[in-house]
C-alpha cells in the first residue's frame, strides 16, 4: 500500500506483484498526447484498488491478472488496453478518445465503460454485467456482454456466442448479429427519434429477443433483416400505435408472423401495446434490473474478499482461470 499519489512527468510502470495496488492517491502519467507518457499495471494485481484516479496522456495498460480492479475512475488520453484476466473488473473508465480493449476473460467484468470512443469486448464474459456506452460497441468473445446494458451511438456488432444474452441495448444506430443465440433473452430499446436497422444472421441468433420498435417520443423506423433461417425464431418485435413504422425481411413475415415465411424463413411475432411506450419502457427496465441483480448475485466475484496484500505479494503463478477456484489458492 502506498501512501499519497504517485505522479510522473513521463510514464509509470507497475511491473512487480501488487504493485500500485491500494495507492491512497493518484496515479498520472503527465504529458502531451502522442508523448508515450503510459501507465502501465503488468505485474499480477498491480494498480488494484487504486483509492484515486489512474490518468495517462496516453495509454492506460493493464496487462496481468487482476491489473486495475476497482478503479474509479480511469481517463486516458487515448486507449485503455485490458489483456489481464479480470483486469479492470469492477472499475469505472471514463475517458478513452481512442477506445476501451477488454482482450482476456472476465476483463472490464461488472465495469462501467461511458467513453466516446469505440468499445470492444474480446474474450470470454468480458464486459459481463458491464454499462457500455461508446461509439460502437464489439461484443466478440463467448458471452462477452452477458447481462450487460449498451448504448451503442453508432454500430452494434454482436458475433460471440450467447455474446449479448440478457442484455439490454439502446439503440441509436445499426445493430449487427451473428453468434449462436447471441441476443438469446435480450431486448432492444429504440433510441430517441432513432430509426434503427436489426439485421440478424446467425443460427437461433434472435432466440427469445424482444425489440421495442416504439421510443414514447414520435414515430420511428423499426427495420428488421432476418438473414437466416432460425435468425428471427422466437423473436417479438412489440410496437404501439401503428405497425406501419415496423418493416420486417423477408417482407410476407408481417402476414405470416410467428411462421415460415414463403422464403422458408422463421419470421418473428408481433405484439401491439395499448400501454404509454414510455411507461413500458421503464417497467421493462426495472425488471430486468432486479433479474440483473439477481443473476449477478450468484456470479460475482468478490476480489477484495478473495485478494489481500499479503496474498497478492505470495502469488508467484497466474490464478486459475475458474473464479470459483481462486478461493482454493489462498
Amino acid at each position: 500500500m502506498t501512501d499519497g499519489s504517485i505522479i510522473a512527468s513521463r510514464g509509470v510502470k507497475c511491473a512487480g506483484p501488487g504493485s500500485c495496488a491500494q495507492v491512497k492517491g493518484d496515479i498520472i502519467a503527465m504529458g502531451l498526447l502522442g508523448s508515450d507518457h503510459h501507465v502501465e499495471c503488468i505485474g499480477y494485481y498491480s494498480c488494484w484498488r487504486v483509492q484515486g484516479t489512474i490518468q495517462a496522456a496516453d495509454d492506460i495498460i493493464c496487462s496481468a491478472t487482476g491489473s486495475c480492479v476497482r478503479v474509479n475512475p480511469m481517463k486516458a488520453g487515448n486507449q485503455v488496453v485490458v489483456s489481464g484476466a479480470f483486469g479492470a473488473a469492477h472499475s469505472t473508465i471514463t475517458r478513452a478518445p481512442g477506445g476501451v480493449e477488454c482482450n482476456s476473460h472476465q476483463s472490464c467484468y461488472d465495469a462501467e465503460i461511458r467513453v466516446e470512443g469505440p468499445i470492444w469486448l474480446n474474450s470470454n464474459l468480458s464486459g459481463a454485467y458491464a454499462i457500455l456506452d461508446g461509439s460502437d460497441v464489439e461484443c466478440g468473445g463467448k458471452r462477452s456482454c452477458y447481462w450487460a446494458r449498451i448504448d451503442a451511438a453508432e454500430d452494434l456488432l454482436i458475433t460471440g456466442q450467447q455474446a449479448a444474452a440478457n442484455a439490454q441495448i439502446i439503440a441509436y444506430g445499426n445493430i449487427e448479429a451473428y453468434g449462436w443465440e447471441a441476443l438469446l433473452n435480450a431486448f432492444i430499446l429504440i433510441g430517441e427519434g432513432m430509426d434503427t436497422d436489426v439485421h440478424l444472421y446467425g443460427f437461433y441468433t434472435g432466440h427469445s429477443l424482444t425489440i421495442f420498435c416504439d421510443d414514447g417520443y414520435g414515430d420511428v423506423e423499426c427495420n428488421v433483416y432476418c438473414h437466416g433461417i432460425t435468425s428471427c425464431y422466437a423473436t417479438t418485435i412489440e410496437y404501439a400505435d401503428s405497425i406501419d413504422n415496423v418493416n420486417i425481411s423477408p417482407s410476407d413475415c408481417l402476414e405470416n408472423e410467428g411462421q415460415l415465411s414463403d422464403e422458408g424463413v422463421w419470421c418473428p411475432h408481433l405484439v401491439e401495446r395499448v400501454a404509454d411506450p414510455a411507461q413500458v419502457i421503464a417497467d421493462l427496465m426495472r425488471i430486468w434490473g432486479l433479474d440483473r441483480a439477481i443473476s449477478q448475485g450468484n456470479e460475482l466475484v468478490q476480489f477484495e474478499e478473495i485478494f489481500t496484500p499479503q496474498s497478492m505479494l505470495q502469488i508467484e503463478a497466474p490464478a486459475p482461470e475458474n473464479p470459483t477456484n481462486l478461493m482454493a489458492t489462498q
